[in-house]
């Protein structure tokens, strides 16, 4: 009986912990955590769609806030881009690469792409891409109008 009593014991034990070491990563992202997150860029680039030359470029860090708070992605509705759309504007968001332990801090730190945000002509609607993920949102006129002005 002792031995069933510790051989249950153990199971219940292994099972609770092999339980909460799932291997799922949770994608959903909050809004509030994508603004953090994409607030944290340290440099913003504008470049229109068939030309790779920047029209623009943030580096002030409020500037770079204003940008992301006017992107309002608490109002973004996850939907899929008309097949009619055309691209007309990229935004890609450069952050430093986080140091390690030991790591000493350079001069000239080398940013890191982070993010890319691809705007329509004539729609609101935007592609967000982060690592290997792309979304497309349908976004109110007002943040459409804001995107395309650069």
């Amino acid at each position: 009986m002792k031995k069933l009593f510790i051989c249950g014991l153990s199971i219940l034990m292994i099972t609770g912990f092999f339980a909460g070491c799932s291997p799922k990563q949770d994608l959903n992202f909050s809004a509030h955590e994508w603004k953090n997150s994409l607030g944290k860029s340290q440099k913003v680039e504008a470049l229109k769609w068939d030309d790779s030359t920047a029209s623009a470029t943030l580096t002030d860090n409020k500037e770079i806030q204003n940008f992301v708070a006017s992107l309002e992605m608490d109002t973004w509705e996850l939907t899929e881009i008309p097949a009619e759309a055309e691209k007309e504007l990229q935004y890609i968001l450069y952050q430093e690469d986080t140091r390690r332990l030991g790591e000493g801090k350079t001069k000239q730190a080398e940013l890191k792409e982070i993010a890319n945000i691809v705007t329509y002509r004539d729609l609101p609607y935007l592609e967000i891409e982060i690592k290997d993920w792309t979304m497309s949102f349908k976004v109110p006129e007002h943040v459409a109008e804001f995107v395309n002005q650069f």
